[in-house]
This record gives C-alpha cells, structure tokens and sequence, in this order.
C-alpha cells in the first residue's frame, strides 16, 4: 500500500540515518557497496534484534519482507503467498526470510512494539496472528491489541510500558527509515530477494525472483 495512501504519524525522537556518504567514490569501492546490496546482511541493532528469521540463515536465497501491520496487502499476502514459500523455499533450506517493520501508521506502530516485546521464541508467530486476525483487531486496536497481547504473556501494565519506550520506537523507526534510504521502500508489502525488489507481490511474482536467484 503507498505511502501517500496511509495516515502519516510524526517521528519524534527519530535520530534520522545518515542517508549515505557523499563526494567521489573511487570504482574498487563503489563496486563493492553495489555487490554488497545483492546479498543481504542480516544483523543486529544495538540491545536489539534488526529482523525476525526464519530458516536455515546459510540459505542460498536470502528475502528481506518490508510490511506493515495495519496494511490490508500485508496481510493478503501473508494468506496467499507466503505459505508458499515457507513450504517449498523455507522449510526445504533453500531460503531465509526476515522481516521488518515499515508501520504507515500510529496504531501500526504499536503492534510492531508489541511484537519487540514478546519473548523472541514467539515473536514471528505472534507477528503471523496479528496480520491473519488484521480485519478483527484493526477495528478497534486500543482494546484488541492488549487482548492479544496476553496470548504472549504480556500483561495490560507491561503492554502500556512497551507503548511508551522511547528506544524501541526509535529502533522501529530507524529500520523504517533504512528501508527508505537502502531500499528506496515506497509501498507494503515490499519484497526484496537477495537485494532485487520483486515487482509483482504473487505467488507467481515471488516465487520466480527465487528460482532466478537459486
């Protein structure tokens, strides 16, 4: 879903990255940086983790998902595509996935915190149920997302400390904005196999950019 389609929040607090280095880069290393964005690094920021993982992290294949959690098209393809992949590419050692956080919105944004905040154990499944039950919680989230919150043990006390820490909005945030400065992320769900964007979100899309990649 575009940006200019979503309500825009304020980014507050948000020490904006550096959007890269300026002045003339010699050819050695210019070509370097551009063979460095066709695989991607999965690492970790600060106290903590950049991405949720999924599969063998030596996978030949590796495939950053940029999504929001309110967006309709996120949650379309984590029920039509994604499945797909995990069956055949994941679990069969072929792929890694990670997935980051891109929120286009307020309540968005809370449940990426929710999600940071729940054990590491469960945080991608927890990540599969807020996007799966999208259409039931999105309606009303104040009272929805603290409910599911306790399907992870977090407590309506610990939900309301996880809403107001400063660090962990500014470690989503920040990863938002990479997505923008690295991967010129414009739209959710964005999808890149091994640092190539994959033009159409489909199962057919999806899967030929990692047949292509393998």
């Amino acid at each position: 879903m575009p940006l200019s389609s979503r309500r825009r929040f304020a980014l507050s607090g948000l020490a904006m990255l550096a959007a890269g280095m300026t002045g003339n880069l010699a050819p050695a290393f210019a070509q370097t940086a551009i063979e460095e964005t066709k695989r991607i690094r999965f690492a970790s920021d600060g106290n903590f983790r950049a991405d949720r993982i999924v599969g063998d992290p030596n996978a030949p294949v590796q495939i950053i998902e940029y999504a929001s959690l309110t967006c309709p098209h996120c949650a379309a393809y984590h029920r039509d595509v994604y499945p797909t992949v995990e069956q055949d590419f994941i679990e069969t050692g072929k792929v890694v996935y990670a997935f980051r956080h891109f929120p286009l919105d307020r309540v968005a944004l809370q449940a990426a915190l929710l999600i940071e905040c729940a054990p590491p154990s469960v945080q991608v499944r927890f990540l599969k149920l807020l996007l799966d039950q999208q259409s039931v919680w999105v309606q009303s989230p104040d009272s929805a997302l603290p409910q599911l919150a306790l399907l992870v043990n977090l407590n309506t006390e610990q939900v309301g400390a996880c809403y107001n820490d400063t660090e962990l909005q500014n470690h989503i945030l920040r990863q938002r904005q990479e997505g923008i400065n690295t991967f010129k992320v414009n739209s959710t769900p964005s999808i890149y196999v091994n640092g190539e964007r994959v033009r159409t979100i489909s199962d057919s899309g999806v899967r030929s950019a990692i047949e292509d990649a393998l």
